[in-house]
């Protein structure tokens, strides 16, 4: 990034076009950025499910937080 700071005598070749591309560096570091961020998010639906799985519930049955307590202080002994 400190390198787009610096002028370089072919800058003043292409001109205007130089100008359009400075940010480019920036937007990639976004863009890396926001993959980063979307592969944690990724991660920790994976070990929420995982976690969740072991539970032995009847996933087809919506339960409650109250109704989950039994099952989450048993599997909780075997960590």
């Amino acid at each position: 990034m400190g390198v787009g700071q610096v002028r370089f005598p072919f800058f003043d070749v292409l001109g205007q076009s130089v100008d359009f591309l400075g940010p480019i560096p920036q937007m990639l570091l976004a863009i890396a950025m926001v993959m980063v961020l979307a592969e944690n998010q990724r991660n920790a639906v994976q070990e929420n499910a995982l976690a969740f799985s072991t539970l032995g519930v009847d996933p087809r049955r919506l339960l409650s937080a109250h109704d989950l307590v039994p099952s989450m202080q048993s599997s909780s002994t075997g960590w």
